[in-house]
């Protein structure tokens, strides 16, 4: 069943996921809808999200002391993905930035004193939450039709 939980976790990440890194491409330099590298680079990152979700849920996992964590999200919950979907996110554009992996367009909004996007800070703080609980309520379904 754990292992069941984790691809449908994967899958419900990875699809969000793509679809705000394909919202967001006009926030980034060189990045455009008609160009198919586009594309695949959002493609890439969604992977390396569906990754930071399952390290974020195994983490809460070892956290919480249960594999169901999820299913309860209290506000100590709510707060733990708040507090390590942000710093992680800030983690990842800092060193991003510093090695010119990517570069913000002028749109991208940022937060002072940090120059750190303020678009994929919200992404690695909703989208874990929202994943969670889409990836829940399927699982339950997909049980429930089991038995």
């Amino acid at each position: 069943m754990k292992i069941k939980y984790l691809l449908i976790l994967s899958a419900v990440a990875f699809f969000l996921n793509y679809l705000w890194e394909m919202l967001q491409m006009p926030f980034y330099v060189g990045m455009s809808f008609s160009d198919l590298q586009s594309w695949l680079m959002c493609a890439r990152a969604s992977l390396g999200d569906v990754v930071i979700v399952l390290f974020i849920f195994i983490l809460g996992r070892l956290i919480f002391k249960s594999w169901d964590w999820v299913y309860h999200l209290n506000l100590r919950k709510i707060i733990y993905l708040i507090f390590i979907g942000f710093s992680i996110a800030i983690v990842i554009e800092l060193i991003s930035l510093k090695y010119h992996r990517w570069a913000y367009s002028e749109m991208m909004p940022v937060i002072p004193k940090i120059d750190v996007g303020i678009i994929p800070v919200i992404q690695m703080i909703l989208l874990p939450y929202l994943t969670y609980v889409v990836t829940s309520r399927i699982f339950l379904l997909l049980v429930k039709e089991e038995k």
